[in-house]
């Protein structure tokens, strides 16, 4: 079970991380958690490629390290009020004063019940697997498309953060997106994707693949990429076949992850 109590001393270094985090130059990422971009174009979000018009959609599906950076952050920086706040805040001149005295006001605590019991695959459990490096670069699954969606919220926000705090003037400010807004696709969607880029099927998903295998492997693609899972949308199906090729949406189960698509606005 994930029963993450936040000290000081965490919430100081979970800022601490934040902030060297904004500071980095590249326009990739907030951290080096997601897929690098080899465009150098800052108009194009973290993580992600140009599908068409002012949509961008995530190279690869959100991984067990990715998913591993939102629960930190809502844990030890992020909630809904919070992100009341990131909305009404200015979109330049961000400094990391403002997260403590307008955002930090309070610390909230993040408690998923029953993950302990939580199957992947025949012999592995959710906590192992997404705690353990050995599976840092393999999708997460086990996640309902309610916290997906939670998860895009999330992201939105702590880009449009970076975004600011990258800027210190209005000038610099409009070299990136005015607006971003991650969301789950539409069925449609992925499979518009899928046409255009006729992205390479990784099986990682027993038969297992190991994380230095699969991380040098994600490294030489400059495109998309699918896994052997199912993933979440914003219709009633899923999109793709998995690995127990089983055609059942249950909320939660070890065949269905995400990915996300990021409308942008300039």
């Amino acid at each position: 079970m994930f029963n993450r109590k936040v000290d000081k001393k965490i919430l100081i270094l979970g800022l601490s991380m934040f902030i060297y985090a904004c500071k980095s130059t590249k326009s990739n990422e907030i951290t080096n958690n997601y897929p690098e971009n080899r465009s150098t174009s800052s108009q194009v979000p973290p993580g992600t490629i140009h599908l068409k018009d002012n949509l961008y959609i995530d190279k690869t599906p959100v991984t067990n390290q990715m998913f591993m950076e939102f629960l930190k952050s809502i844990t030890n920086f992020w909630s809904m009020e919070k992100h009341d706040a990131i909305q009404k805040s200015s979109n330049y001149g961000f400094k990391g004063s403002e997260i403590e005295e307008k955002l930090l006001k309070d610390i909230p605590q993040l408690k998923l019940e029953n993950t302990s019991n939580l199957k992947i695959g025949k012999n592995l459990v959710f906590d192992d697997y997404i705690n353990d490096h050995h599976y840092d670069y393999h999708p997460v699954v086990q996640i309902s498309k309610a916290q997906a969606q939670f998860f895009c919220l999330w992201r939105t926000d702590m880009v449009m953060l970076n975004y600011s705090y990258k800027s210190e003037t209005p000038a610099q400010r409009r070299k990136f997106p005015s607006r971003v807004n991650y969301r789950l696709p539409t069925v449609q969607e992925m499979k518009n994707a899928v046409a255009k880029f006729q992205p390479e099927k990784i099986e990682v998903m027993e038969p297992e693949m190991g994380t230095i295998q699969l991380r040098e492997k994600l490294r030489e693609i400059d495109s998309m990429v699918l896994f052997n899972i199912s993933e979440h949308t914003l219709d009633k199906k899923a999109y793709g076949i998995n690995w127990r090729n089983s055609n059942i949406q249950e909320s939660q189960n070890d065949y269905t992850g995400f990915r996300c698509i990021c409308e942008i606005k300039n």
